[in-house]
């Protein structure tokens, strides 16, 4: 596919709706005018899709969910619809579920699916791929790996959400389809995430730039494993979502780990770990910031709350930032603040010749 030259238009379906803004309409207008095409308004009977038509149309961030929602929706109309968002939004990134459940047939799903991946790709449509606990026909991998591996297509993320990777058995049974989910993502040049649970650790055979991963059960050894392995081959960002705490320090440890192995090229720059509730003290968030705080090449890091540094007092905690390099420490909760000397270890670190500061 021969790829277009920087802002030239994109290559539009005959079938796709012309309701690009005119120049007298605002940004606002235009967005209206799409989403309306395609029966979408801010008052769908859908709460959760009305919202996010909502947030489309006033230029607000979306999360997962809601760009899944759109883009399901509109792919069932045209595919072609995603691009003339993007067009409107380019912060807009469409997100592919491979057969989502609808009121339509599974056949007529699968067929969607595989129309769709083509267009996006034909369409040069920057958008991820989410692939939940649904089966895949052969067609639909076929198609999947034929968008990934396509030469200039523009898939940024994949998110796999599928409940039976998650164990040894399930893995087993759905051994063929793993390897090939593996290959597909070994060779998609423009993926910049990877997430899911600890089940998609055994996908990845590549670097990426941002590996986030959601648990929901207590650390097992051979996942662990499986997070090492991957580390070892680049992961630039590492997210760690659960609401078990025991498993922060058992990542924490891995990634200390592989970055104490690491060239600074390939280690890991940046750790986030989230939390949904009021993050509870105790030893396992001790034992995930003595890791974090001793771990080379580390330049960011966001801890769920700033009481996980309670253990510490400020000269220990600049000794810590002076010897890692640490340049950045937020808290998910948002609640809680850094003293003056911390704040000013970090800035001296990010201002350091190896480190200049971004403009």
């Amino acid at each position: 596919m021969n790829r277009l030259t920087r802002g030239a238009p994109r290559p539009t379906p005959a079938t796709a709706p012309t309701t690009r803004p005119m120049p007298t309409q605002s940004a606002w207008e235009g967005r209206t005018a799409l989403l309306a095409s395609v029966g979408l308004s801010k008052r769908d009977h859908n709460a959760v899709l009305g919202g996010a038509a909502h947030k489309f149309i006033e230029g607000m961030a979306l999360d997962l969910q809601e760009r899944r929602l759109l883009s399901d929706h509109c792919c069932k109309k045209n595919t072609a619809v995603l691009a003339l968002m993007q067009d409107l939004r380019p912060d807009f990134v469409p997100v592919l579920s491979l057969t989502p459940p609808d009121d339509t047939s599974f056949d007529e799903r699968a067929q969607r699916t595989i129309e769709s991946l083509k267009a996006a790709v034909e369409l040069e449509l920057a958008f991820e791929v989410h692939l939940g606990d649904v089966p895949v026909t052969g067609a639909v991998m076929d198609a999947l790996e034929n968008a990934m591996t396509a030469p200039g297509a523009r898939i940024t993320a994949f998110h796999f959400e599928s409940p039976w990777a998650e164990d040894q058995d399930g893995r087993f049974v759905h051994q063929a389809l793993l390897q090939r989910l593996s290959d597909s993502l070994k060779g998609c040049a423009s993926l910049q995430e990877v997430r899911g649970g600890m089940g998609v650790l055994w996908l990845l055979d590549r670097p990426v730039e941002h590996l986030s991963i959601v648990s929901a059960q207590p650390p097992r050894s051979a996942d662990m494993a499986q997070l090492k392995r991957v580390l070892g081959h680049g992961v630039g960002r590492f997210t760690c979502a659960s609401d078990d705490v025991r498993v922060f320090p058992a990542v924490t440890g891995v990634v200390r780990a592989a970055n104490t192995q690491a060239s600074a090229a390939t280690a890991v720059q940046a750790v986030t770990l989230h939390h949904p509730y009021r993050a509870p003290r105790g030893p396992e968030g001790a034992k995930a910031v003595d890791d974090l705080l001793h771990t080379p090449h580390l330049k960011r890091l966001m801890l769920p709350a700033s009481e996980w540094l309670n253990a510490l007092g400020d000269h220990t905690l600049t000794e810590r930032i002076g010897d890692t390099g640490l340049q950045a420490l937020d808290f998910g909760d948002g609640l809680g603040g850094l003293s003056l000397p911390v704040m000013n270890a970090l800035a001296a670190n990010a201002a350091t010749p190896a480190n200049p500061p971004r403009v």
